[in-house]
């Protein structure tokens, strides 16, 4: 398998708990590695036999300059499946940092996530129950 990263990617959105994270907008750092099979990329040099990665760049601005989130975990899984539905990977890798989270002495947050095409994550969430 394949992965195509597109790091760095930095926009504002107002996602957190507190009533300032809901209005003022924050700084976001994103990074995605998308994993696919090149080969047909390879063999024809078409961007449409490929993953563009301005796509991406789209789906994670849409998402954080979107709706509120409460959760980042709940905004980096929203941003994978954008990525699932809108492309053709097969595997999502997130790193998505809050580079100035709003709580004193806590200067930035991040979480990263890895998910798989097909898996669905509330089959785990249940058999753990």
């Amino acid at each position: 398998m394949n992965t195509l990263y597109v790091r760095n990617l930095e926009f504002w959105g107002r996602h957190g708990i507190t009533g300032d994270e809901k209005e003022m907008a924050q700084p976001f750092s994103v990074d995605v590695g998308v994993q696919y099979d090149f080969g047909p990329a390879i063999r024809t040099d078409k961007l449409e036999d490929a993953i563009d990665y301005k796509v991406i760049e789209k789906i994670v601005k849409r998402e954080i300059e979107g709706k509120h989130r409460v959760l980042i975990e709940r905004l980096a899984d929203d941003i994978i499946n954008c990525i699932f539905e809108e492309t053709i990977a097969q595997s999502v890798d997130i790193t998505l940092s809050k580079t100035r989270a709003k709580s004193p002495g806590l200067p930035s947050v991040s979480m990263s996530k890895i998910r798989y095409a097909f898996v669905k994550e509330s089959t785990f969430n249940e058999r753990s129950r």
